[in-house]
């Protein structure tokens, strides 16, 4: 079995274990007007939180890209959900990246960015549908650097963060 994961800080773990579902992105609201489709982002590069899964904050003595360490402490811990790539609605980038309809341009500047940062592309997975946590092989939590499986039931998520995380959608808006 192939594995994917979706990751994301402690300060998002409590509202997507509390929907039941990872939210595509970005929002209907953010795309009025745009052609975009919404979709949850996966990688299969399993070993480390992807440096594409780290955003730019602003925060105590940060502006711009915080190192995993960092991101870590300010965005309450780093989470995944593990989910089968054969999934009936999880696509490899190489497929999705034809049908999302984000402009070419903005396909580009990601890969480039991503690749800056050390990242593969090849490894990105996509869905245009929510993900259900139910579905999740596994919820997992990065301690020391190393993944370790964790039980939502009695894990203790932080419910704020101390930064404020710039998303892509404003990055351009703000000239970052």
């Amino acid at each position: 079995m192939k594995r994917v994961a979706h990751y994301f800080p402690g300060s998002h773990a409590q509202s997507i274990l509390s929907e039941g579902r990872i939210r595509t992105s970005p929002s209907p609201e953010t795309l009025v007007g745009r052609r975009e489709r919404p979709m949850v982002w996966l990688s299969r590069d399993l070993d480390r939180y992807p440096a594409t899964a780290i955003k730019r904050v602003i925060g105590p003595g940060i502006h711009g890209f915080p190192s995993r360490r960092e991101f870590a402490t300010l965005a309450g811990g780093l989470f995944r959900l593990v989910f089968d790539a054969d999934s009936a609605t999880i696509i490899p980038w190489k497929e999705a990246k034809s049908i999302c309809r984000m402009p070419n341009k903005l396909q580009r500047a990601l890969v480039r960015s991503a690749k800056e940062r050390g990242e593969r592309p090849a490894d990105w997975y996509c869905s245009f549908e929510p993900l259900c946590v139910a579905d999740a092989l596994s919820l997992d939590q990065w301690v020391d650097g190393v993944w370790t499986q964790i039980d939502a039931t009695t894990a203790d998520f932080a419910s704020t963060s101390r930064i404020n995380i710039i998303r892509d959608s404003e990055v351009a808006a703000l000239g970052l």
